[in-house]
């Protein structure tokens, strides 16, 4: 029984190497999923390549062969990066940074036909339920082999009863955002803790890895939504006193509209009453005038002047 790995780009089908077994129970083969990649992570002798998509999977008697096309590498891991430099394995990752997290790749159970074999699980893929593929996600915490993940997806989640924020293109500054515009979601149920060595960063606008250093960051106001979500998703307390400090922030924003509205139908009062004073003036000023009169022995002139003085 063999599984024989092939290079499906190369034009003369290249073998990249064989696995023998002796019992069918023993093999475990990546799962094929319709219009969904799947993708197998080895370095088969003689060649550089890691990362593998797999393309096809054709089963003839006891042998199987997949059909595999080499991948673009994530780059240099975090941990790896930190360790070359004697430094703990996450010096070189932020708080509230965007990167990629390596999950793994999917596995399931050879079959024949349509009957099922209980072969072991290979255990480096993922499971049902756990996340799986290169995905972006935000940096929460982090400690000396440890870092703690908010993973993001495509798909808004809150029409399944989960918690999920939508990420603004803001804070993927620098980065390849990416070749459609629907937007990025914090999926906040899926935070989860990983190894510094699964740590990507993120490709540029040219596809190429970023610098650890210049690791995208979160804008003020996600990071604060991120945070605020954690908060309300994990801790019921705190949901109540943020919905309550929301509560006094929409009051006392009701209140300063109140009395901006006051002050601005006071100071039309005040520009009326000013007009009407002006209006006054004149009109006594040039019925003094046609009559040249005067008041308690003054002339109309210093009145007036007097009268300016107040309206002023």
């Amino acid at each position: 029984m063999r599984v024989i790995y092939c290079d499906a780009s190369s034009t003369e089908l290249a073998e990249l190497g064989r696995e023998e077994f002796t019992s069918i129970t023993q093999i475990s083969l990546p799962a094929i999923k319709p219009r969904a990649k799947s993708f197998l992570q080895h370095q088969f002798k003689g060649f550089t390549t890691k990362q593998w998509r797999v393309e096809r999977i054709d089963q003839e008697n006891s042998d199987v062969t997949v059909h595999l096309t080499p991948q673009r590498e994530p780059g240099e891991n975090y941990g790896h990066f930190s360790s070359n430099k004697n430094a703990e394995s996450s010096r070189e990752i932020r708080l509230w940074t965007l990167v990629w997290v390596d999950f793994s790749n999917t596995s399931n159970l050879h079959s024949v036909g349509a009957q099922p074999i209980p072969n072991k699980l290979d255990r480096r893929g993922h499971l049902p339920g756990e996340q799986h593929k290169l995905r972006p996600c935000i940096v929460v915490s982090k400690r000396h082999d440890t870092v703690t993940v908010v993973p993001l997806s495509t798909a808004d989640y809150n029409a399944k009863l989960t918690h999920s924020i939508e990420i603004s293109k803001d804070s993927f500054s620098g980065c390849q955002y990416r070749n459609t515009p629907t937007p990025s979601y914090a999926v906040l149920d899926w935070i989860t803790t990983v190894s510094p060595y699964r740590i990507f960063s993120l490709p540029d606008s040219a596809g190429k890895p970023l610098q650890t250093n210049k690791a995208p960051s979160l804008t003020p106001s996600d990071k604060m939504k991120v945070s605020g979500g954690l908060s309300a998703c994990f801790d019921p307390k705190s949901r109540q006193n943020q919905q309550g400090i929301q509560n006094q922030i929409d009051s006392l924003r009701s209140e300063l509209k109140t009395i901006k509205e006051k002050e601005r139908t006071a100071q039309e009062e005040l520009r009326n009453a000013t007009d009407s004073l002006s209006c006054a003036h004149e009109v006594i000023k040039k019925i003094a005038i046609f009559y040249d009169l005067e008041v308690n022995g003054e002339h109309i002139d210093s009145i007036m002047a007097m009268v300016g003085n107040e309206i002023s």
